[in-house]
């Protein structure tokens, strides 16, 4: 009853599992890139053309243009053979533009909902549907707090050299702060920034408020009206890092390259300095991580490694997606969280060896999209050996199925009592490699022989020996065939020596042991078939002598099987019985070793020993 006593220790464990995701493509690896753009669209690249997509892979824009401006104020510029072709909108509305127009250096985007443009040697602006709605005008700055700065022509029917310094609200009316009232003195206007722009008119500085009021510039507030801030009559605006610089007589003017007011500053003091307000950085967090070096990443989610090292690159995306490189080409997958391969050796029930190999069924239950002949199983245990050719597939709308014969091997020091081992395979599917599984089995090592003996009880004299003769018969677990296996039989003494084991036939052996001064004496009967563990039989003679005063010389010996102590399995050491699910989980789970639930079941057991 010993299979049955750890059989019924078996049936109190089961495991809790853990499983994996698995990943599929929502757009096929056929692109040449794919780069996240800030407003989290994707710019993707074929055949030397760039499209948008958004981050689940539907196409936003389709693959037509040479490059894409960056989206502002709504819109993003698009170009053809070095030329603007037109503009689309966040909602992917396409405006197609003038070929004449073609976007100002250092401005090309809509800012405040207008583009600066020019068309032959003038500039206007257009509208967010394409309409020109200002110009012709001589030089053009964009829009920034409703205003932008412009020169304009004085009367371009006439000549285009008379030209003066103005601004140009949002509804296309030229317009100039109160007390600024003639336009050949204004010598230089800057953009507003905060509410205010700088003004030179009458070669002194001024401050030009968005009401259109203005102050003018001081470096001393005791004497205002001698610390005005003043230009000689040719000054220079010079181009410096990151902008330009204008000197006046008390002070220096910072300008950023978009002709906003940075910094005001005289000998050692800064009157004026534009401090950028505090933006908010909102930390970009995804479930997904790229993990490894740029050629060889892989994908984890939620700390999870759910693809191993695979990708020459990764862009984690929003939710459950990502941008991959696969061989050269991008792609972008989608991790199902709620599906995983689910694997199954010798239909979830315990494996008894008896013999070198065992051929089991190993079977992968995948997710309905994705189809048995799109997938192989790979063994990375090398005694487990998968026969290609009994590939057997099977699909359906539920679930499909991958199922392979496996020849595995009997594993080293394998006992005949219950015991786990793991199988680690992996799936290939549609491009991709998963994460390593492991399938945890119960097996252990079935006895192929029995030994049994014609005789168990001897009478010996002093000077006798006996011959102790066992037979080796086949168990019910042994192939039903009239194989002898290659085997070895060989006796263990270890409390004598030099008692030799004689071969009678293939199946039948005996030894002869003398004396009567001993209490007992064990054995060892010891099969080994090629390429398994040994498999011991144990027994022991005990000698009864004769009382002295009885006057009989004959000793009684009686031989007897030992019967090893069964221990009892613990939860834990066992994962699975048969009838019972075993361990499946991947490799890589952080939680592959929870503690096992105690749930008494039951199972019809027809083994006995």
């Amino acid at each position: 009853m010993k299979r049955i006593q750890i059989l019924t220790a078996l049936l109190l464990a089961t495991v809790a599992t853990s499983s994996a995701q698995i990943a599929n493509w929502v757009v096929s690896p056929e692109y040449e890139a794919i780069r996240l753009r800030d407003n989290g669209m994707l710019e993707v690249s074929k055949n030397n053309k760039t499209g948008l997509m958004d981050g689940g892979g539907k196409e936003f824009l389709k693959i037509a243009y040479d490059s894409i401006g960056d989206f502002n104020s709504g819109q993003a510029l698009l170009f053809n053979d070095s030329k603007m072709v037109g503009f689309v909108n966040t909602e992917g509305n396409i405006v197609e533009t003038d070929s004449e127009f073609e976007p100002v250096k250092d401005m090309e985007f809509f800012s405040e909902g207008f583009l600066p443009v020019k068309k032959g040697h003038y500039f206007y602006y257009l509208n967010t549907i394409g309409e020109q709605v200002a110009g012709p005008f001589a030089e053009v700055r964009p829009y920034f707090n409703g205003f932008a700065a412009v020169r304009v022509y004085e009367d371009i029917q006439k000549n285009t050299k008379d030209t003066y310094l103005s601004y140009i609200n949002n509804e296309q009316h030229l317009t100039r702060a109160e007390g600024i009232d003639k336009n050949d003195d204004i010598s230089f206007i800057s953009s507003f920034r905060d509410g205010q722009a700088v003004c030179v008119y009458k070669r002194k500085a001024y401050f030009i408020s968005k009401d259109m009021t203005s102050a003018p510039i001081i470096t001393d507030s005791l004497s205002p009206k001698k610390s005005i801030i003043n230009f000689d009559k040719d000054y220079i605006l010079a181009p410096v890092e990151g902008g330009y610089l204008m000197k006046a007589k008390t002070a220096y003017l910072y300008f950023n390259d978009a002709m906003q007011l940075d910094k005001i500053e005289t000998v050692g003091t800064v009157l004026y300095a534009y401090k950028e307000p505090a933006k908010e950085v909102k930390e970009r967090v995804c479930d997904i991580v790229a993990f490894g070096e740029k050629g060889s990443m892989g994908v984890k989610y939620k700390d999870e490694v759910v693809l191993p090292q695979q990708f020459g690159e990764v862009v984690p995306l929003d939710g459950e997606y990502a941008a991959v490189e696969k061989d050269d080409k991008w792609g972008i997958i989608r991790l199902d969280t709620k599906n995983s391969p689910v694997f199954k050796l010798n239909n979830n029930e315990h494996i008894g060896f008896n013999h070198r190999y065992f051929t089991a069924k190993l079977s992968a239950s995948l997710p309905s999209y994705l189809k048995a002949n799109d997938a192989t199983i790979i063994s990375k245990s090398d005694n487990c050996e998968i026969q290609v050719e009994s590939r057997h597939e099977n699909n359906n709308v539920e679930r499909n199925t991958l199922t392979y014969d496996c020849r595995l091997a009997i594993p080293e020091q394998l006992s005949d009592t219950l015991s786990m081992h793991d199988y680690i395979y992996a799936l290939k599917y549609n491009g991709f490699t998963s994460v390593d599984y492991k399938v945890t089995i119960p097996q252990w090592y079935v006895k192929y022989y029995e030994v049994q003996l014609p005789n168990n009880q001897f009478t010996i004299t002093p000077k006798d020996t006996i011959s102790v003769e066992f037979d080796l018969v086949k168990t019910d677990a042994a192939r039903n065939d009239d194989t002898n296996y290659f085997k070895t039989v060989e006796l263990v003494t270890p409390e004598a020596e030099g008692i030799q084991l004689s071969k009678i036939t293939e199946n039948h052996y005996s030894f002869r042991v003398g004396g009567v001064n001993r209490d007992k004496l064990s054995f060892i009967v010891r099969i080994t078939e090629v390429g398994c563990p040994p498999i011991e039989y144990p027994f022991e003679m005990a000698f009864s002598n004769p009382a002295p005063e009885s006057g009989k010389k004959a000793t009684s010996v009686v031989v007897s099987p030992i019967l090893k102590a069964t221990k009892a399995l613990v939860p834990g050491e066992i994962a699975s019985a048969e009838g019972e699910e075993t361990t499946v989980e991947p490799v890589t789970a952080p939680d592959a070793s929870k503690p096992l639930e105690v749930q008494p079941q039951e199972l019809p057991v027809n083994i006995a020993d």
